[in-house]
């Protein structure tokens, strides 16, 4: 048995999609997913000219997907890809808000520098996926 985390990018869909993901990924044995608060479609993480959804649409994705979880050691992981867009603080800002929502993890994507995951670690109370 290896522990196996999933990219199910933005969740295919509304928060409902992302509840029925998250249920999902847990029949199939895998141990995490990872949920990010992008537009659909998407674009790769690592590329200019990306757009999230507004921070209150993202929490309801992670609350979704959260309240969907049957099993206690199944680790739902909120990506952020708005450091890109809005800039650090506000990314902050929202990966605090996705955990309130329930995510056990956060996935800060594209920091710029060390200084900037710190700033992450320091501000965030679970752990973090970099």
């Amino acid at each position: 048995d290896l522990p196996t985390i999933i990219d199910i990018d933005t969740g295919f869909g509304e928060p409902m999609a992302a509840a029925r993901t998250v249920r999902t990924m847990e029949e199939m044995g895998l141990s995490a997913c990872h949920i990010e608060d992008q537009v659909m479609p998407k674009r790769c993480g690592h590329l200019d000219g990306k757009e999230v959804v507004s921070a209150d649409a993202m929490v309801q994705r992670v609350k979704a997907a959260a309240d969907a979880k049957r099993d206690p050691n199944f680790i739902l992981i909120a990506r952020s890809d708005a450091r890109a867009v809005e800039g650090l603080d506000k990314a902050i800002d929202r990966m605090k808000a996705y955990v309130d929502a329930g995510a056990d993890m956060i996935f800060p994507e594209a920091m710029a520098n060390e200084k900037e995951f710190e700033a992450v670690r320091k501000a965030i109370r679970v752990p973090i996926l970099a």
